[in-house]
């Protein structure tokens, strides 16, 4: 039985701490905490006044605006099936809001508190993350990302990378209030996030880390007085801008480096007899070393047959022709591709070649330099006009011309809130785009998802709440909503950030949280 040391306010905190603790966690708890929260707004009562609350909050309104987009783009909808479960994963775009907004009033401490919760409850993610990669389960990992359990490896890196900047505040801004112990968990808990951020290959947390933190140097390069952290501010953002290059620049200069034949004469015949196939024009090069020379497929076949139980014309584990495989890992390793070749390689190095590893240096389940590498050649790839099929970097600049020709196409209002997929499928059918089925998706950039779906009109509204609500307030001066709010603009470059319930729960609940701070959480 409720007494009335657990009233409506505890119940709406609890609300909270569910959700935080599903973002990085549990989807089932994401989708309970709206429940609880409903139910602490109708058990909290006084809804005349709720209601005054909502009329008078401006940007309550501009922001639920986004969520009444997809309404009105159902009157030029087909596809109501998809354009349902569309609105049912967007409504915490409408739902959290409301509910932030109008809610029981709560401490300051519950605000602090609803912080950690999130930090540990990530914290909790990277150790459940590596019990699975240090094989203490029965959880089979071919990639890196796979160790992200319980949400995407992007959505899960975008979390890690919130709650470094939120550890940064709380020892910079709130450092008096903790011990020297105290302060050293946190340092900890900093270091070991972005130690996990390498360790999962998290190319998209690491680049918005980065990226945010240089944004954060210029802000206080440019507002700081004292010229002592002017100087300060001045040597980190140089000192990581030069890091940043140089360690990029070298990974470049290494794949690029080729390593010269002794001799300018190829070989014709193998050992055993069998004619070479050279295709020196291909200009592919794995570890220097040039990949379509050497080649005899007659004998690949037949010692590969030997080893391994996946046939050599199949697809490996990632989805990719083994025999391309194959190939480029010989090359890796400066062997010829044929029966020797294949008899030199180990049986760990067989297993690598059957989940999809290319060169011997990208063996290893995290390996950030080999996925640098790995980006690389994707790159230079689909350059020379390589498949760009199941390569997550180069995939994009597919959908990005996808999404354009449909924008060029629907530029006014869209294509309507059901119509995106059909629209996608239809434009790659259309543009013959070189994208197998199965990588056929949609567009991996917000503002670009927004334009097809609503139009120039409903992606310029979506930029104006965003921008609005950064300089309303001068919001810009509060750390952790302008840390945020970078980062969820710079995720949404590369992903299509609210077309998921993790990742709308995750931007509605913060921005919400962060924008009505001051009037649902007593700060004094």
């Amino acid at each position: 039985m409720l007494t009335k040391k657990f009233g409506a306010k505890e119940l709406y905190f609890f609300g909270f701490l569910v959700l935080v603790t599903g973002l990085p966690l549990s989807k089932f708890f994401i989708g309970l905490s709206s429940f609880i929260l409903f139910a602490a707004w109708l058990w909290s009562g006084d809804f005349l006044h709720k209601i005054q609350l909502w009329y008078q909050n401006k940007f309550l309104w501009l922001f639920t605006g986004i969520f009444a987009l997809h309404l009105l783009a159902l009157f030029y909808t087909r596809d109501f099936d998809y354009a349902l479960n569309d609105l049912r994963i967007k409504l915490p775009l409408f739902v959290l809001p409301m509910l932030i907004a109008s809610g029981p009033l709560l401490e300051k401490k519950h605000f602090v508190s609803i912080l950690w919760v999130f930090i540990w409850a990530n914290f909790i993610g990277t150790l459940a993350s590596m019990f699975v990669l240090l094989g203490f389960s029965n959880i089979e990992i071919h990639e890196i990302r796979n160790i992200s359990l319980f949400t995407s490896h992007i959505r899960f890196g975008l979390l890690i990378c919130f709650s470094i900047f939120i550890l940064g505040y709380f020892f910079s801004t709130e450092k008096q209030k903790y011990t020297a112990l105290q302060k050293v968990l946190i340092l900890f808990l900093m270091l070991w996030f972005v130690i996990f951020l390498v360790i999962m290959e998290s190319i998209t947390g690491i680049s918005v880390l980065v990226i945010t933190t240089l944004i954060l140097l210029l802000y206080h390069l440019y507002f700081q007085r004292e010229k002592k952290y002017k100087i300060l501010f001045t040597l980190l953002f140089v000192g990581l801008s030069l890091g940043v290059y140089f360690y990029i620049n070298h990974a470049v200069v290494e794949y690029y480096k080729i390593n010269q034949s002794k001799s300018g004469t190829l070989a014709l015949q193998t050992k055993y007899g069998n004619l070479y196939e050279h295709t020196p024009e291909s200009n592919e090069y794995e570890n220097g070393n040039q990949v379509w020379i050497y080649v005899c497929k007659p004998e690949l076949k037949a010692a590969w047959a030997e080893r391994s139980s996946i046939a050599y014309d199949a697809n490996d584990r990632r989805g990719q022709l083994l025999l391309n495989t194959l190939v480029r890992f010989l090359a890796s390793k400066g062997l010829k591709k044929d029966r020797d070749g294949v008899e030199q390689l180990s049986h760990q190095e067989i297993q690598s070649i059957e989940n999809g590893i290319a060169n011997v240096n990208y063996q290893g389940i995290s390996n950030l330099n080999g996925r640098i590498h790995q980006i690389i050649w994707e790159y230079d790839h689909y350059k020379k006009g390589g498949d760009p099929s199941g390569h997550s970097v180069v995939q994009r600049f597919e959908y990005w011309k996808t999404a354009y020709k449909i924008v060029s196409k629907n530029p006014w209002i869209g294509v309507g809130t059901g119509n995106v997929e059909q629209a996608f499928l239809q434009e790659y059918y259309e543009s013959k785009s070189p994208l197998s089925m199965r990588w056929r998706l949609r567009s991996h950039n917000q503002y670009l998802t927004f334009a097809v779906a609503f139009g120039l009109i409903g992606a310029a509204y979506f930029l104006f709440v965003m921008f609005y609500a950064l300089f309303s307030k001068n919001q810009y001066k509060e750390y952790l909503f302008s840390v945020f709010w970078i980062m969820m603009m710079l995720s949404m470059l590369s992903e299509d950030t609210l077309e998921t319930q993790a990742g709308v729960s995750f931007f509605a609940f913060f921005y919400s949280l962060f924008m009505f701070k001051n009037n649902r959480f007593h700060f004094d």
